[in-house]
């Protein structure tokens, strides 16, 4: 089998044909990959705003979500973006193509309705886990991406929560950080993507924090602002193979909480959010192989928090063997 590069280590020497293959299967770097900010709470928003990660600049309509509300999670594979949309007690998933720029489409239910639930994917399964609820759930399912359908059941996390956003992945492994039940939780949970099952444990980020977002590369996982004991700025990263605590990594441009997050395995973005009392607009970025503050890369085409993000490159694409 042919070595191919990942998309965050493309360094070496390569044989057309496997530029080739690994381009068509997705597996090359590429530096534009699209990032998607859809939903939100200003308003009710129903707004979906995209990015080209690779470079910098204000966010661009790219259509609008079948209806406007508070966006769970979100998560991708190579070609298409989902959302968990509407207010609780809805579970509609919408979907939409990275390619093209136009209005979301029906994909099908998840298993529980409700809503501030975290999400993460690889190439081929995309996962929905916890939400909120009366108690909080603890409930992980998860969607093929490549047909429509409902959710199935995957198995629990280790504590029921909710408020914990887009989540990192690796190809194979996915991992749930923080959260609120409703104090602000630790706690980091990880579940094998291919395989069906309850989370384990992981370790525990460095503070209790709820409403923060992550993302990753193929190795690491860092998750960024939330709430503690108020707003926070705080980067903190694991390296998704292993197991352990979480480590300080830097500081976005802002402390706020609810914002959404997706990579292109190489960049992280973080967007929109809570400063308090304000809700933002604010686009920031770094780079995941070496952390330290976030730069700005611009704004979105509305203020709004607790929205949802999507990105075509994240880490859990990465499939280069």
């Amino acid at each position: 089998m042919a070595k191919y590069p990942q998309i965050d280590d493309c360094q070496g020497v390569w044989k057309m044909k496997e530029v080739s293959d690994a381009n068509k299967s997705g597996l090359w770097r590429n530096v534009g990959t699209r990032m998607l900010f859809a939903g939100g709470n200003a308003g009710t928003s129903d707004v979906i705003d995209y990015i080209e990660i690779g470079t910098t600049g204000n966010a661009t309509d790219f259509g609008d979500l079948t209806a406007g509300g508070e966006c769970a999670g979100g998560f991708g594979s190579h070609t298409r973006g989902f959302f968990l949309i509407g207010a609780s007690p809805s579970n509609a998933i919408d979907m939409v193509a990275f390619s093209t720029l136009a209005n979301a489409t029906d994909f099908g239910d998840s298993i529980g309705g409700t809503f501030f639930r975290g999400g993460a994917s690889n190439s081929t399964r995309g996962l929905f886990s916890g939400g909120d609820g009366d108690p909080d759930i603890n409930v992980i399912d998860y969607i093929t991406m490549s047909s429509a359908g409902d959710g199935t059941d995957f198995g629990n996390l280790t504590v029921a929560r909710r408020n914990h956003g887009n989540q990192p992945s690796s190809p194979t492994r996915a991992c749930f950080m923080g959260g609120q039940v409703p104090a602000s939780q630790n706690v980091i949970d990880f579940v094998e993507i291919a395989t069906t099952g309850n989370a384990t444990d992981f370790g525990d980020l460095t503070a209790v924090t709820g409403s923060l977002a992550c993302t990753s590369s193929s190795t690491r996982g860092v998750c960024g602002g939330g709430y503690i004991s108020a707003k926070t700025s705080k980067i903190e990263f694991i390296t998704i193979a292993s197991l352990g605590n979480a480590n300080a990594f830097g500081d976005l441009t802002a402390a706020r909480y609810s914002p959404a997050a997706g990579s292109n395995s190489v960049r992280g973005v973080w967007g929109g959010g809570n400063t308090v009392p304000a809700q933002v607009d604010i686009i920031d970025y770094f780079e995941i192989a070496t952390g330290g503050l976030a730069v700005d890369f611009g704004n979105l085409t509305a203020v709004r928090n607790n929205l949802g993000g999507a990105s075509a490159g994240h880490g859990g694409l990465n499939g280069g063997k």
